[in-house]
């Protein structure tokens, strides 16, 4: 079974839970989001710092990262899809 397709049941479970096991489930969404590789959003810089590095951000909480050094956002976790 693939990541993304138990992402899916696990929310389907949501609704049905009680609430304990409701919070439970929400964590473990929220973990598997984390898992699930995400392409970081590219900033274009100013014609003057074109020959450096690009600057990328997280997709989840916006955090610089640099492709050469991350491949999990240092801030919140979330995978890099390069």
């Amino acid at each position: 079974m693939k990541l993304k397709d138990a992402h899916h049941i696990v929310k389907k479970m949501i609704a049905q839970a009680n609430k304990k096991e409701r919070t439970a489930l929400k964590i473990a969404c929220v973990c598997m989001e984390k898992s699930m590789p995400k392409e970081p959003v590219r900033r274009e810089l100013p014609e003057k710092l074109s020959k450096l590095t690009p600057i990328m951000h997280c997709r989840s909480c916006g955090a610089w990262i640099w492709p050469e050094e991350h491949r999990y956002c240092p801030v919140c976790g979330q995978r890099m899809k390069w």
